[in-house]
């Protein structure tokens, strides 16, 4: 007969284990599911196309009027061409008839001051078979937008060049322990550019110019839009 006492310890022990696997797990899951994106698991294969509809909504949950959404093929090795584009119509909502293609399908939405950003879309199944997809809700972020302008002191004209963005998103994971990388890199003509589509970040904007002059600088874009100017 046994008096219950000795699984006491087991018991405590089994549930500090279990404490520390939710502590670990979970935001490992998190992480995960940013990486990968809501709808990583869409599978690869002979898409028939078929027609592909949503509605962009605004971080308020706005219909958005006018709002560019593109469609893009998706090889299996994830290389990526743009198939088209179109503005949203008076009530946010957009349609692609999309094409038979072996691969998968994305939405790409956002820019400008919202942040850029992607919805995968199949038309089959893991085993192949044709499903119905129901209407896409594309919700936009408010994001950030980086605007440079350049002037030269002796008055010559700048004549473009090549930008270069690294930085690191603010909030980021583990409860804002760890950033997500965020890189663009853009050839620009003319005395300015614009960087737009971002997350709120800090980082480096590096600017190389065909003269063989540069430009090396930290930068902190919160929320909205940030203009910097430089002579050269």
């Amino acid at each position: 007969m046994h008096d219950g006492h000795p699984a006491e310890p087991r018991r405590q022990r089994a549930g500090t284990l279990l404490l520390l696997l939710m502590i670990f797990a979970l935001p490992l899951a998190v992480v995960t599911r940013l990486m990968v994106g809501p709808a990583a698991s869409l599978p690869f294969g002979p898409q028939p196309g078929g027609t592909i509809r949503g509605r962009v909504l605004g971080p308020g949950g706005e219909a958005m009027a006018g709002h560019p959404v593109a469609l893009e093929l998706l090889t299996r090795d994830y290389a990526v061409t743009r198939h088209a584009e179109r503005p949203t119509d008076g009530e946010g909502r957009f349609s692609f008839e999309a094409p038979p293609f072996d691969g998968k399908y994305r939405l790409a939405f956002g820019g400008d001051l919202y942040r850029l950003a992607y919805r995968e879309v199949s038309l089959i199944d893991s085993r192949g078979r044709i499903v119905e997809v129901p209407e896409q809700e594309l919700t936009l972020m408010d994001g950030a937008q980086l605007v440079l302008r350049f002037s030269r002191r002796d008055g010559r004209p700048v004549r473009g060049g090549r930008v270069v963005l690294d930085g690191t998103a603010s909030g980021g994971v583990f409860f804002g322990l760890v950033g997500l990388p965020v890189g663009r890199e853009l050839e620009f003509e003319g005395d300015s550019c614009v960087l737009g589509g971002l997350p709120p970040l800090s980082g480096e904007v590096h600017v190389f110019f065909p003269s063989g002059d540069a430009i090396h600088s930290k930068v902190r874009l919160p929320t909205g839009r940030t203009e910097l100017s430089w002579t050269l």
